[in-house]
């Protein structure tokens, strides 16, 4: 036996090296894909942790808003249902742009952070 049985042929290194670069790229595609999710993902949860924060917020607002309108209109319960009312005007426009603006807008960011290239 010599040297030359045990050496791949030329065929044989081709078709090796196209394997791993096969594999190498599915890998590179894995990776890209994970990177692009976690953005995705962080972007996602930095929205939520805002919408929270802002929520309390508002809520506190609301609540500071109920007790200056109750002093001024000299009765409490006045005061919580006329900011009550406010939110749910709010509420209701929020609905209303729920259905195309704000869905859209999600999709739009999303999909813009998923093919966003480095």
């Amino acid at each position: 036996m010599t040297d030359r049985d045990n050496q791949p042929t030329v065929l044989e290194s081709l078709f090796n090296n196209v394997l791993n670069y096969l594999d190498a790229r599915w890998d590179l595609m894995l990776l890209n894909l994970t990177e692009r999710s976690v953005g995705a993902l962080s972007g996602i949860v930095a929205a939520v942790i805002a919408a929270v924060f802002g929520l309390l917020a508002l809520l506190f607002l609301g609540i500071a808003g109920a007790v200056w309108l109750g002093q001024a209109t000299g009765n409490s319960v006045w005061g919580y249902l006329i900011i009550s009312g406010v939110f749910l005007v709010i509420l209701a426009m929020v609905f209303t742009l729920a259905k195309n603006y704000i869905k859209r807008t999600v999709i739009a960011v999303v999909a813009r952070q998923m093919n966003d290239d480095k």
